[in-house]
């Protein structure tokens, strides 16, 4: 038999070691399918569920794994808060290299059903509150200036009271990676672990985001809309002080420029602080921490490897998205299929390996 080197999670080598070597760090977790393996001679990697000579000798914890039929048993029950390993904040991470997408893929096949009933249940609630504010936003502007104001202020309380919402496929799924009961009874899970978090989490993620485009958009404006603030101006004077005729503004290449290139400046910190933060909700439900507490280790895990994890996020946010295509209703699959590849990755990031 072939000696065999594999890359392990923290992304440094180990080896040369057997074959009954390789399947006890199977057996022990620290390895599956996807790891990345080569024998001691080759120079080049595969994985190790493509090794001939390795499949013989796959213990069924392997197999379980991998397998379409998820147990309902864990190391700690589904109402417990998982603890976060010791190492969280300065071990490597790879959502690629550890298969997330394959193993969202497997879990969303499994549970189908319940998976399709949940997300179906998420988006009649969604639909049903937007029906419900535009009818009352619709009644409220009827009423002069009280109204416009109440129905402000509806808005911002309905879209606050919903993120909690949002969290709840995510942990449904995460349930089911971690091999405990999945139900859709999760979906609610926002509401009655984090409710107070979440909310301050939204308010306060906002507020970062919409102060770090301030920069962009006062760019985008000067280059733009000061050339028109000031023919408004003279428009004025024109009427009321007899002054000059206004002409039009012409516009530079220069002004297209700093336009556009305010309008980058303005997006950029939305996509990286997004990326950064993009597993602080699930930390909130989760392991019902608190929100800034959240927020600072998904910025600090993410970072080690902020531009793969951006990659991983935009391809599942493709994967959710492109039922749209059909109608809309490709959504009722696609989205739980992103959703567990989502959650396949915070498994891999936060979970004990």
């Amino acid at each position: 038999m072939s000696n065999y080197i594999i890359i392990g999670g923290d992304g440094k080598e180990y080896g040369p070691v057997t074959a009954e070597e390789v399947a006890g760090w199977v057996s022990s977790g620290r390895a599956n399918g996807d790891t990345r393996i080569k024998a001691e001679t080759d120079s080049g990697w595969t994985r190790l569920s493509d090794v001939p000579e390795l499949t013989t000798v796959l213990t069924s914890s392997f197999q379980e794994s991998t397998s379409r039929s998820i147990p309902t048993t864990s190391s700690y029950a589904a109402h417990d808060i998982p603890p976060l390993p010791p190492d969280i904040e300065s071990r490597d991470h790879d959502a690629w290299g550890a298969g997330c997408l394959n193993r969202g893929a497997t879990v969303y096949q499994t549970l189908f059903g319940p998976s399709t009933g949940m997300i179906a249940a998420f988006f009649g609630i969604l639909i049903a509150v937007i029906i419900a504010m535009i009818t009352a936003q619709i009644i409220l502007l009827l009423i002069p200036l009280v109204g416009i104001l109440i129905a402000i202020a509806l808005r911002l309380v309905v879209s606050l009271s919903l993120i909690p919402l949002y969290a709840g496929p995510t942990f449904f799924f995460i349930n089911a990676i971690r091999n405990q009961p999945a139900r859709i009874g999760l979906l609610f899970a926002g509401y009655s672990r984090a409710f107070g978090q979440c909310i301050l989490f939204g308010i306060v993620q906002s507020l970062i985001i919409m102060v770090s485009m301030i920069p962009g958009f006062a760019i985008a404006f000067f280059s733009v809309g000061w050339p028109f603030a000031v023919f408004f101006i003279d428009i004025y004077q024109a009427i009321f002080l007899g002054g000059p005729s206004p002409s039009f503004p012409e516009f530079t290449l220069l002004n297209i420029i700093g336009f556009l290139g305010g309008l980058l400046i303005a997006c950029l910190p939305v996509i990286y602080l997004s990326t950064c933060w993009a597993f602080s909700l699930p930390l909130v439900v989760d392991r019902k921490m608190n929100f800034w507490s959240a927020m600072e280790l998904s910025r600090k895990v993410v970072n080690k490897h902020w531009f793969m994890v951006f990659l991983f996020s935009l391809v599942v946010g493709v994967i959710a998205s492109s039922g749209a295509v059909v109608c809309g209703i490709g959504l009722l699959f696609t989205v739980p299929l992103g959703i567990a590849m989502y959650a396949a990755a915070y498994v891999h990031l936060f979970d004990e390996r």
